[in-house]
């Protein structure tokens, strides 16, 4: 008989609150693991954060849809996926994105980041190249600019 009321007591389901906290910990325990994996911190980058910073060539708008290209990808890659996303036919031809618009003159802006596009329109194709944009450093422009240096005058002849 004692041995029944111990096998009855094995078998008999726990209460509400052991259940409970036995399901709070296996969840507490299947997130952390997942969080610190893959967590993403979204922070303004500067020099000592230690993470790198996506540089963009710049943002192409296709008939109001805007696409920002990174420039350490394959830039022309990018502008030819955005054009199929936008339901245009796309190709690279030459180092140039070639796009087929057919009878609809698609709406296209460049804006620019690090690089520079040039857009050549013809008979229901577009030709698209872009190339690197140089700024000058701020080192060598000074705080305020380039600098002007007055010229000196002595009579009629001037000194630098």
């Amino acid at each position: 008989m004692r041995q029944q009321t111990q096998q009855t007591q094995r078998n008999r389901p726990r209460s509400k609150f052991s259940l409970a906290l036995i399901g709070a910990v296996l969840l507490i325990g299947g997130l952390v693991p997942s969080a610190a994996a893959g967590g993403r911190e979204h922070h303004r980058h500067h020099s000592t954060c230690g993470c790198q910073a996506p540089e963009y060539a710049g943002k192409i708008n296709i008939d109001g849809y805007s696409t920002r290209i990174r420039s350490d990808r394959p830039i022309n890659r990018q502008i030819s996926q955005a054009f199929r996303d936008a339901g245009y036919r796309s190709w690279i031809s030459d180092g140039r994105v070639r796009v087929d618009y057919g009878c609809y003159r698609p709406n296209v802006r460049w804006s620019r980041d690090r690089h520079a596009a040039s857009f050549n329109w013809s008979y229901g194709e577009l030709g698209i190249s872009v190339r690197r944009y140089y700024q000058p450093s701020r080192r060598n422009r000074g705080r305020y600019g380039p600098r002007r240096v007055a010229r000196r005058t002595f009579g009629r002849i001037y000194c630098d």
